[in-house]
């Protein structure tokens, strides 16, 4: 018997096909270039993106989405990763957060010298400031 002999009269393909689904996924493209109807595929292309730097709505929202799903998959790996350190016992030891804690001092100009205040030379137009800021 022949599968051919087997076949529905309505269209549908016979039972066993050669074709699997399972496991085939379309090549990902570019998001930018689909808001503005052009296919082109992913790989090797973000560099050279033509909307790289549009900034339409549409653009801008991708650009928020795709910020988005980044700092989700950030948080996710890193909840994976301290979940294998705490399961294999090689976390580090707590370090208090103001150990990282650093005095940084700058020279800054302050500016054109005018003699609004009746000085007849200009003062040393450094400041100096200390800014405490985490390292």
């Amino acid at each position: 018997m022949n599968v051919m002999d087997n076949e529905d009269t309505n269209g549908s393909e016979p039972a066993e096909s050669n074709t699997s689904s399972v496991g085939t996924r379309t090549p990902p493209g570019c998001a930018r270039c689909r808001n503005h109807n052009v296919n082109i595929g992913l790989k090797g292309h973000k560099r050279y993106c033509k909307y790289r730097y549009c900034m339409c709505r549409k653009c801008t929202e991708t650009l928020a989405r795709q910020r988005k799903m980044a700092k989700k998959t950030r948080q996710q790996r890193a909840r994976k990763q301290d979940e294998h350190r705490k399961l294999t016992g090689r976390l580090p030891e707590e370090v208090s957060p103001f150990l990282f804690l650093k005095a940084k001092v700058h020279t800054v100009s302050t500016g054109i010298w005018c003699n609004c205040r009746g000085r007849e030379k200009p003062p040393d137009n450094r400041v100096e400031y200390r800014e405490q800021m985490f390292v």
